[in-house]
C-alpha cells in the first residue's frame, strides 16, 4: 500500500489494481487513498478558494446569498448571527468566523431549532469559528468553538 500511495503522490496517472481485483483508473498531481477512494490534496484546496468569503461588521440576518459561505466577523462591538425561517436547503453549511475582538452570537428567528454542544451560542475566541448545518427543515446544529 505504501507504494501506491507513494505513486500517487509521484504524479502517477494510470490505474491501480485493489486486493480485491478491481481496477480503477486515477489520474492525480498529489492525493491519499482513503477505503478505495482517491482524496485529491489540489480538489480540497480548489474547493476551499471557491468558498466565497462575506464581510459581516454588524448585525445580520443570513440570507440565500450566505449559502455555503464563510462569513468573517470583524468588530469591535457585539455581531449577532440570525438563521431565518424556510430558506435554505437541508445539508447546507455556513461557516461564521470571529475575527474582531468582539464578541459573536448566533440566534435563530422563532420557529427555528438550533443545538450545539451545552447549547452554547457564542464564538469563544476572536479567530475562533463555527459550522452552521442545517440538518433537517429549520433545524440546525452548531459544531465548533463556543461558550
Amino acid at each position: 500500500m505504501a507504494t501506491v500511495i507513494q505513486t500517487i503522490k509521484d504524479k502517477f496517472t494510470g490505474n491501480i489494481i485493489y486486493p480485491r481485483t478491481t481496477t480503477k483508473a486515477i489520474t492525480t498531481t498529489d492525493g491519499e487513498l482513503i477505503e478505495d477512494k482517491l482524496i485529491s490534496t489540489d480538489t480540497k484546496i480548489e474547493n476551499i478558494e471557491k468558498t466565497p468569503t462575506i464581510l459581516v461588521t454588524a448585525n445580520k440576518t443570513l440570507d440565500l446569498s450566505d449559502l455555503n459561505t464563510v462569513q468573517k466577523c470583524l468588530s469591535a462591538s457585539v455581531i449577532t448571527i440570525t438563521i431565518p425561517l424556510n430558506i435554505f436547503p437541508i445539508n447546507t453549511e455556513i461557516v461564521i468566523v470571529r475575527d474582531g475582538t468582539g464578541a459573536v452570537t448566533i440566534n435563530g428567528i422563532t420557529n427555528v431549532t438550533l443545538h450545539s454542544a451545552r447549547e452554547k451560542r457564542d464564538i469563544k475566541d476572536q479567530y475562533g469559528a463555527v459550522t452552521l448545518k442545517q440538518i433537517a427543515l429549520n433545524d440546525w446544529r452548531i459544531y465548533g468553538s463556543l461558550e
